[in-house]
C-alpha cells in the first residue's frame, strides 16, 4: 500500500470510526456521571429525611410525654386540647428539623408542611394502636390472673373438702365396726 492510499484509508474509515466511538464514549460517561450524581442526591435526600423523621418522632413523644398524658390523666383531653398537641408537636418538629432537611423533604413530597403534618398524624395512629394493643394485652393478663387465681382457689376448696370427707370417712367406721 501507498502512502496515499492509507491517507485515503484514515481519511475515509478509521476517523469516522474514531469520532462514532469517541462520541459513543462521551455519551456513555456522561450517563455514568449522572446516575451517580442522582444516587449522591438520592442518598443525600434519604438520610435528611430520614433525620427528619427521627426529629419527628420525638417531637410527638416529648408532647405526649409533657402535654398529652396529663391532659388525658385530668379528663380534659378534648378536640381543642387535641389539636393545641398538634401545634405543639409540629413546633418543636420544626425547631429540631434543619433547613437542609426541610429542603430536601420538600423536593421530594412537595409541601413540607403538608409531609409534616401526615407523619405526625401517622405517628399518632401508630401510637394510638401500640396503646390499644397494650391495653388489650393487659386485660388479657389481668383475666388470666384471676383464671389462674380462681383454679387455684377451687383446686384448695376440693382439696381441703375430700380431705373433710376422709377424716369423716375415718371417723364413722369405727363406729359402725362396734354396732354389729
Amino acid at each position: 500500500m501507498d502512502q496515499e492510499t492509507l491517507n485515503t484509508l484514515m481519511t475515509l474509515v478509521v476517523l469516522p470510526l474514531l469520532v462514532g466511538v469517541s462520541g459513543f464514549a462521551v455519551a456513555w460517561l456522561r450517563k455514568k456521571t449522572q446516575e451517580i450524581n442522582e444516587n449522591i442526591k438520592n442518598a443525600t435526600a434519604k438520610k435528611y429525611i430520614d433525620m427528619a423523621g427521627e426529629a419527628v418522632t420525638k417531637a410527638v413523644q416529648t408532647t405526649f410525654q409533657t402535654y398529652v398524658d396529663t391532659l388525658k390523666a385530668q379528663g380534659k383531653f378534648d378536640k381543642e386540647a387535641q389539636l393545641a398537641a398538634l401545634q405543639k408537636s409540629k413546633d418543636t418538629a420544626i425547631a429540631l428539623i434543619t433547613d437542609e432537611a426541610k429542603k430536601a423533604i420538600s423536593e421530594a413530597y412537595g409541601d413540607f408542611d403538608k409531609w409534616l403534618a401526615a407523619t405526625i398524624e401517622a405517628l399518632v395512629r401508630e401510637d394510638k394502636k401500640t396503646s390499644l394493643a397494650a391495653v388489650e394485652e393487659k386485660q388479657t393478663q389481668i383475666a388470666t390472673t384471676a383464671a389462674t387465681a380462681a383454679a387455684s382457689v377451687a383446686a384448695t376448696v376440693a382439696q381441703t373438702a375430700a380431705a373433710q370427707v376422709a377424716a369423716e370417712a375415718e371417723t364413722a367406721r369405727p363406729l359402725e365396726s362396734g354396732a354389729e
